[in-house]
């Protein structure tokens, strides 16, 4: 029978010969460092696996072991977030985060299949291509709720449910879409999205939607695929990418996990350059936008498009950025939602092109354990959250973190109105265009 150290070893060895984007090669190298002190401990050479050993029944096996607790620690640090000290539940030394890397090097090379999106319908001559409900007479506006990194459960013991307190917040604005930036941990797979997703999402009336994330494609995207997209509540998506749209308003949700190369899918793309047979979600965006000239555009992704030097300021471009912008030249203004990064960011606009006008948001901050910005960022961010949650059920550590929440954005004609929330419903942030 193997032993836990084989299985180190094996995982190590996978990890050398797979080729990655070097973007996160100084994460890449301090998880392979720590794999291998991991794979020399006596303790875990005395360990035996069961043949064919799932990820959980190996994860079990190395939080149960005698193995050095600092090597594991160390692990989980250099698998996990950054956000939030500690050892509980989704904090930096939480052990549940080598989960992502036993799922990462299992399912790397039997990822689930990239599926379409469905045939054209409602008139629209593009598949995938869904109209929006009509706006209602009384000019309220179309209500779109925004919520990611949402996919926790419940934590803490069972006892913290921020994930339901977020949702039942956001619940209480009666949005008519309800969209999941995406990440279910701890790696998506089809229990997770069951008990840490699809059990919480309140919403029923057909009009949700979810994209895929790098947590998620740690198994593969199995979970994501065959789980929640099968869900009655979700299956008219049927793929990772999607559009809504009506007279004025273009709104695109894209997969930026299933082809990115980087090391534990941390860099988006949606595609990628190596592979041909990558270029239907980017052949698709192309046509979407040039079948709807002139109309304000909403982009929806997980992965985020660039982000803010804490130590210069200056804004950092990212490829997913230059992928996606080189498709939308021809939009004079647009919004990008993503999430990935836990925090609320509202950034001031940049231009990407002469005459482009890109208004870029992270709504990364829907359920994960963060920590608020100690200094400002700067004139390229507009606001961020700088204050605590002050939620009277924390404890220890979590007595530091930021407060989780959600996005609402109502289009009442051309016009958009955005709104950041707590997960006490407290209006963080609103802006009119």
């Amino acid at each position: 029978m193997p032993t836990l150290a084989d299985h180190f070893a094996a995982m190590l060895k996978d990890a050398t010969l797979h080729n990655t984007t070097l973007i996160f090669e100084g994460a890449r190298r301090n998880i392979l460092s720590n794999l291998a002190k991991a794979a020399k401990d006596p303790a875990a050479q005395n360990v035996q696996l069961p043949e064919n050993a799932t990820p959980d029944d190996v994860l079990k096996q190395i939080v149960d072991s005698p193995i050095d607790p600092g090597v594991i620690d160390s692990l989980a640090e250099a698998v996990g977030f950054s956000e939030l000290a500690g050892f509980g539940k989704y904090e930096t030394g939480d052990r549940g985060w080598i989960g992502c890397l036993l799922n990462y090097y299992r399912f790397l090379h039997d990822k689930a299949g990239f599926p379409l999106p469905p045939v054209p319908a409602n008139g629209n001559s593009i598949e995938g291509v869904t109209n929006l409900i009509a706006e209602p007479a009384d000019r309220s506006g179309i209500k779109i709720g925004i919520v990611g990194d949402w996919g926790t459960g419940v934590w803490d013991d069972g006892k913290k449910n921020v994930a339901k307190n977020v949702i039942d917040a956001m619940r209480q604005h009666r949005p008519d879409y309800a969209i999941h930036l995406g990440d279910v941990y701890y790696s998506g797979d089809a229990k997770q999205e069951i008990s840490n997703f699809l059990q919480l999402w309140p919403f029923t009336n057909h009009r949700s939607y979810a994209l895929n994330s790098n947590h998620e494609m740690y198994s593969g995207g199995h979970g994501y695929y065959g789980t929640l997209l099968k869900d009655p509540e979700f299956q008219h998506q049927q793929a990772g990418y999607f559009a809504l749209t009506n007279a004025q308003w273009l709104i695109i949700g894209l997969d930026t996990a299933y082809y990115s190369t980087s090391h534990l899918y941390q860099e988006g793309a949606i595609r990628d350059p190596n592979d041909p047979s990558s270029m239907a979600q980017a052949d698709w965006l192309a046509r979407v936008v040039s079948a709807n000239p002139g109309k304000r555009v909403i982009m929806m992704t997980h992965h985020d498009g660039f982000d803010v030097d804490g130590e210069t300021l200056k804004v950092a471009f990212k490829t997913l950025y230059q992928q996606i912008a080189l498709l939308l030249q021809g939009v004079s203004e647009w919004w990008w939602y993503w999430g990935h990064v836990h925090t609320a960011i509202v950034y001031s606009p940049v231009s990407p092109f002469h005459n482009s006008l890109l208004h870029a948001r992270c709504a990364g901050h829907g359920a994960v354990p963060y920590m608020p910005f100690t200094k400002r960022l700067g004139k390229e961010v507009i606001w961020t959250e700088y204050g605590l949650a002050n939620n009277p059920n924390d404890t220890g550590v979590d007595r530091g973190r930021a407060p989780n929440g959600f996005a609402i954005l109502t289009l009442t004609g051309p016009d958009l109105k955005e709104e950041f929330y707590d997960e006490n419903n407290r209006l963080q942030w609103t802006g009119d265009r």
